[in-house]
Order: structure tokens, then sequence, then C-alpha cells
């Protein structure tokens, strides 16, 4: 049986909860919410989680082994070390810029397409490095299309990938179900280092290593867009929009 405690400035009794939690306004107990969403089992049943799965690995093992030999394949180029690094460093401080532009964009679009096109446009910046290493490409231009291109993507995907996970499943299992993402996340950093390595010893250069991760960088983007934001339509709200 709850005990009567005196409302805040209306003398009306508020019942507490059988856990000891003061309901609110519309007599559901803190601890008695059920946070809106699908549950683990329900979501691991879609093909959208397995999309996400997918995209989880392909986008980290190439983000990790381009990231890793990026600095090295520029002094091979011709680049002091210095210079090589201060590119790479750029590229990074674009991120930045991609966070804040993505972070704004990410509400008023489905998080699917804008992670998507980053993810594309990743993969495309580093065929565009392959290019340069096939001598098709000046210098300058692959460069410079990598510190604004791919740093902008790459500040969009970590804003954007968490928030995908949210519009397709909802926050009732985000926990659970970010932590099972994370396991090929992890998979593909480690791999991607490695096989970036491995490339590079078979081919004494790095055409096959970033070609590859280009093309995972494209699978990635891919299985990004085709998920379906089963929560956000469940709901009925769209980007920008309360649910109702």
């Amino acid at each position: 049986m709850g005990l009567a405690v005196e409302g805040a400035g209306n003398g009306s009794p508020v019942e507490e909860s059988s856990n000891g939690a003061t309901p609110d306004e519309h007599g559901v107990a803190e601890g008695d919410r059920i946070e809106p969403g699908y549950t683990m089992a329900k979501a691991l049943a879609t093909r959208g989680f397995w999309l996400i799965i997918c995209s989880s690995f392909f986008g980290p093992f190439a983000a990790s082994g381009f990231g890793l030999h990026i600095v090295a394949f520029l002094s091979d180029s011709g680049l002091s070390p210095g210079r090589a690094s201060s590119v790479w460093s750029a590229v990074i401080g674009t991120s930045m810029v991609g966070m804040l532009l993505s972070g704004f964009i990410a509400e008023r679009c489905q998080k699917r397409y804008l992670g998507s096109a980053a993810m594309v446009t990743r993969g495309l910046s580093v065929l565009a490095v392959v290019l340069f290493a096939l001598g098709l490409v000046a210098p300058s231009a692959a460069i410079g299309q990598l510190i604004l291109f791919y740093g902008l993507a790459l500040g969009c995907t970590q804003v954007v990938s968490p928030l995908l996970l949210s519009e397709t499943f909802g926050v009732r299992s985000f926990g659970t179900l970010g932590g099972l993402v994370g396991i090929p996340f992890t998979l593909g950093m480690a791999l991607g280092q490695i096989v970036g390595g491995k490339l590079f010893v078979m081919q004494d250069n790095y055409i096959l290593a970033f070609t590859t991760f280009g093309a995972s960088f494209l699978i990635s983007g891919i299985a990004y867009g085709l998920v379906k934001p089963y929560f956000l339509l469940e709901s009925g709200a769209g980007p920008g929009r309360p649910p109702g």
C-alpha cells in the first residue's frame, strides 16, 4: 500500500510506488518506466541489425588500416615526415567541422542516408589517393580532397553512428545493442591495421591495401543506407518531429 505524501504547492496527496519512487505528473514512477524501443531479441531478428553489424565491421576495418598507413604512404610519396603528419592532422581538424555540420543536418534527415553518404565519400576519397599512387592525380589534388572530403566525412561518421542505432531500435536496449555492435567494430579496427601491413609487404606498395580499404568503405556505406529505421517509422516521428 502506498504512502501518502503532500504534493508540492497544491496540498494533494501523491502516491509513492512500491519501490519508493515518487510518480511524475502522469502517475508513472521513475523506476517503473519502460524506455521506448525494441527488445534485444526483437532487434536481433531484423535485417537492419545485421546490416549495422556489417557496416560496423567494414567501416572501422578501412578506417583503422588507412589511418595507420596514410602517413607512411605520403612519406614514401615524397613528403617529409613532418609534412605527411601535418596532412593527417589537418584531416582530423577538418573532422571537427564535419561533426558540427552533421549534427545540425542529422536533426533534419534520416541518419542512415547521412551515414551512408559519409562512408561512400570516405571510400571515394581513399580511391582518389590510389589514383595519386598510380600517377593519375596530382599530389596537391589528392591531398586537398583528402583533407576536405575525408575529413568532413570522418566527423560525420562519428556523430551519426550512435544515432543510427537509436533511430532504428529506440533506446530500450540501446546499451546492449551498442555493446554487440562494438564487437565487429573492434575486430574491424584490429584487422584493418594487420591486413594493411600484410598487403603492403605482398605488393611493396599501398595500392592494393588502399583499394581494399576504399572498397570496404563503400560496402559499409551501402549497408548503412539499407538499414530501415524501424522505430522511427513505427513511432510516427520523422526527423525534427516528435512522436505522435
